[in-house]
């Protein structure tokens, strides 16, 4: 996940870019939500671009509870 990120990174670079917004939303579940925070703080660290980080929770649901909101609830 960071190898990719950083190539697509480094392609906005070349081309002048200079902030990024990075959201957590896409990971299921809390561990792959951290994740992606921590590869962003990286990515942000290495590279020559601000990385902006948004905490996205809910954005999907998995599979085991779609349909079911009192679950959630």
């Amino acid at each position: 996940m960071f190898n990719a990120a950083r190539q697509r990174l480094r392609r906005m670079i070349s081309q002048g870019i200079t902030t990024v917004e990075v959201k957590s939303g896409y990971g299921l579940d809390t561990s792959t939500k951290s994740k992606m925070l921590r590869i962003a703080k990286r990515l942000g660290q290495e590279l020559p671009i601000s990385v902006h980080k948004t905490f996205l929770g809910a954005h999907a649901l998995p599979m085991s509870i779609r349909g079911n909101f009192r679950t959630i609830i």
